[in-house]
């Protein structure tokens, strides 16, 4: 039985540069994982959710997927305004993100691509090649 992972952890960039693993390395998939944070700064009024694959701790060391931007928050202090951000990853190894404010609901997504999945031509072949090797 072939099963698809992540080849490696989904993670965001939170201050600093440094990373929060929201989808951890070889999970099984389809998966789906959401984490709520809150705004860094005093009145701020949007977030950009960068995404990248990687282990490293420090975000720049990582390999960057893309990222989402969300606007149009209320200014309020510091912690106050909540984001949830979604992973929903599928079979084919596409990646979609979602930063929604929790209080308003306004939401902005993006569709991403994984580095390192196999597609199912790829698979296919794989099997056949599995294949033959036992007839020998």
């Amino acid at each position: 039985m072939l099963v698809d992972v992540t080849p490696r952890a989904l993670v965001v960039e939170t201050v600093g540069g440094w990373c929060d693993v929201i989808v951890q390395r070889n999970a099984k998939i389809p998966c789906e994982r959401t984490r709520a944070f809150t705004t860094s700064s005093d009145m701020q009024t949007g977030v950009r959710v960068r995404v990248a694959q990687g282990e490293d701790a420090f975000f720049g060391n990582n390999t960057l997927l893309g990222e989402v931007e969300l606007v149009g928050l209320r200014p309020a202090a510091r912690g106050q305004v909540t984001i949830q951000v979604r992973f929903e990853v599928d079979e084919s190894g596409t990646l979609k993100v979602f930063a929604t404010d929790v209080a308003t609901g306004r939401e902005a997504h993006a569709l991403l691509q994984l580095v390192g999945i196999a597609g199912a031509q790829s698979v296919a072949a794989m099997q056949v090649r599995h294949a033959a090797a036992h007839v020998r």
